[in-house]
């Protein structure tokens, strides 16, 4: 927890609890946990963690929103993650599990939601799938080096902790209610970028086709997504929205009692995220103008659904023509 964070929580604690005196003890019964550990906490030597920080919220009547604001009342303070992909450190690892813990915390919360306006693949779309999720590590790759730093499509290395990092993630994520608002040139602008790699010489044809493979897999997904309007692995509802407009910058949020995370996308695969309330009631207004230009297609818009399938196979299928 950062200096100002933490000590605007301990702030907003002793708002609520008068008497120094007991807060010690106040805070080891919601916590169940000794008053030593307690002390450690207060003191900053340990952390309050997130599951911790939410049940004392919780219990003394604290808006988690308010806690990383500054001074200033037009400030909306942002922080931009900055995650290393090919060789994560183990404080790469710490910022996702960041979100990972937020994630298990509102799995069991009725109406926790999170929902992405996005103009490429949604992580718990590609991440299961090897090639594809491999192709986005070398495409954000090949655009944080210097030409003289490039490296072809083959040398990308998934390592272990960070597939298994990513589909933890996704796994949790499947546990909120979910919408997406798709950019409808998601997949023509994917297979654009999959081919121009080709023709500079840093894909093979070889690789390409198990890449399309993977597409044509996800494309499956989309499908069931769109026909049963659940995950199959969390029953949680899912809606898919296509957008006629383009999307220009991809956001996401988590939404849950007392917190509101928005992540604008940034560097392909990093993001500025935030949990100032006002930009979150932006983000929302953004995302329902977005739905207002859009078609929903799960369960609904038979037509349109299959069109808009039926034309993607037909962006994926191209793959084969080079």
């Amino acid at each position: 927890m950062k200096s100002e964070l933490y000590t605007n929580f301990l702030a907003k604690i002793e708002e609520k609890i008068s008497q120094k005196t007991e807060i010690a003890g106040i805070l080891s019964d919601i916590l169940c946990i000794g008053k030593e550990a307690v002390y450690r906490r207060l003191r900053g030597e340990v952390p309050f963690t997130f599951y911790e920080a939410v049940t004392i919220s919780r219990q003394l009547g604290i808006s988690l929103d308010s806690l990383d604001m500054i001074n200033s009342p037009i400030s909306k303070p942002l922080k931009l993650k900055l995650i290393e992909y090919i060789n994560p450190a183990e404080s790469d690892f710490a910022l996702m599990e960041e979100i990972i813990t937020i994630l298990k915390f509102f799995k069991d919360t009725p109406f926790a939601k999170g929902g992405e306006i996005t103009n490429i693949l949604p992580q718990p779309l590609y991440v299961g799938y090897e090639h594809i999720f491999k192709f986005y590590l070398f495409k954000w790759k090949y655009q944080s080096n210097s030409p003289s730093e490039v490296i072809p499509y083959k040398d990308i290395v998934i390592v272990d902790k960070l597939q298994q990092t990513q589909e933890e993630n996704v796994k949790w994520a499947k546990c909120l209610q979910t919408e997406y608002v798709f950019d409808y040139q998601l997949f023509s602008n994917l297979v654009t970028s999959i081919k121009h790699f080709y023709y500079v010489g840093l894909i093979t044809e070889e690789e390409i086709l198990r890449i399309k493979q993977d597409l044509l897999r996800i494309l499956d997904e989309i499908d069931s997504w769109t026909r049963t309007g659940i995950f199959k692995e969390t029953g949680k509802k899912i809606n898919i929205y296509i957008s006629n407009v383009s999307i220009d910058t991809s956001y996401c949020y988590i939404e849950g009692p007392d917190y509101h995370l928005t992540i604008i996308k940034s560097f392909l695969l990093n993001g500025v995220a935030t949990t100032d309330k006002k930009v979150f009631e932006e983000l929302k207004r953004l995302l329902q103008s977005m739905k207002n230009q859009s078609i929903l297609i799960t369960e609904c818009n038979e037509k349109e659904r299959f069109n808009f399938l039926k034309k993607q196979h037909e962006i994926i299928d191209s793959l084969s023509l080079l």
